[in-house]
């Protein structure tokens, strides 16, 4: 199984990953010459239209709201933020940045920025968190099979905890 796209077979996520970059922007709106204006994109596994969202806070939590196992959510290369809540990821997707400018900023909470789940991945793109309260954590990514690779987590703030990745068994 691929799981840097999310989808199970490699053979399509070479051919989502080469669509994204080149297909004739007739896709989905948002898409311009092959390629989406700064927005979150939203690969359905199961194939369709693309869905386009914008770069927000608002624009992030629909992306995850709507994707599920084996989708992937695209991330454009700007800063998207402040984001001031924690995000959670659905079981089995990939959140992807597309390129190391691609980031997400938490602000103005205690806790966990993102908080992974069973088979879910994140790649590539950073994570800055800076807490106002006693917690602050990057990424809590102590699922089964959860995978965190070619990440950027800062973390600062939390007066007693500051984790960028916090990983191994989840508490019982």
């Amino acid at each position: 199984m691929s799981r840097w796209f999310g989808k199970r077979d490699p053979n399509w996520d070479a051919l989502r990953a080469a669509t994204l970059g080149s297909s004739p922007g007739a896709l989905a709106s948002g898409i311009v010459s092959g390629v989406a204006q700064n927005k979150i994109v939203l690969y359905r596994a199961i194939g369709g239209p693309l869905a386009i969202y914008e770069p927000t806070m608002a624009g992030l939590v629909a992306a995850l709201e709507g994707a599920s196992d084996g989708d992937t959510v695209w991330l454009p290369s700007i800063q998207i933020g402040p984001i001031t809540t924690g995000v959670a990821l659905p079981p089995g997707i990939a959140v992807v940045g597309l390129s190391e400018m691609s980031m997400l900023v938490f602000t103005q909470f205690s806790g966990t920025a993102v908080t992974m789940n069973d088979n879910s991945v994140v790649r590539g793109f950073l994570v800055s968190f800076q807490s106002n309260g006693t917690t602050a954590i990057g990424i809590d990514a102590r699922f089964p099979g959860a995978a965190v690779d070619n990440m950027i987590v800062v973390v600062d703030g939390g007066s007693v905890t500051n984790v960028a990745v916090w990983a191994g068994a989840p508490d019982v």
